[in-house]
């Protein structure tokens, strides 16, 4: 299960049907079929009844319903946290190379081993 098919799953509960769903998040009707299936196939279980009218949840469709609204929610906080510790690092300085010392501790901001922390390694000091 991956974040592009709880977008897709969300997107076609909200809007009813697959064509809107498609037509929502500008992909083809056969991507949303095709992520619907393979959610019903990572879970063993039926997730929707497709009518004339749209769709249906089944009982399953909804319990996934509510998982992924929780899921999604968790995903926008994890995002937003990233984004505010990103704030608080230098813009030049965020995407320098990721060549880590495991020997060399962070001065400036939070004291972690240079893996757990974004700052240069001229920043750094030794253990």
């Amino acid at each position: 299960m991956k974040d592009h098919h709880l977008k897709a799953w969300l997107r076609l509960v909200e809007t009813g049907s697959i064509r809107g769903a498609a037509r929502s998040l500008h992909l083809s009707q056969a991507a949303i079929t095709k992520a619907v299936k393979e959610l019903e196939e990572d879970l063993d279980a039926p997730l929707i009844v497709r009518s004339s009218r749209g769709v249906t949840l089944t009982e399953c469709g909804h319990q996934l319903t509510l998982r992924a609204r929780m899921a999604q929610a968790q995903l926008t906080l994890a995002r937003q946290d990233i984004r505010q510790l990103q704030g608080a690092i230098p813009r030049a300085w965020r995407w320098r190379s990721r060549r880590w010392h495991s020997s060399v501790s962070c001065r400036r901001c939070c004291g972690r081993s240079g893996a757990a922390c974004l700052w240069p390694t001229s920043q750094l000091m030794k253990d």
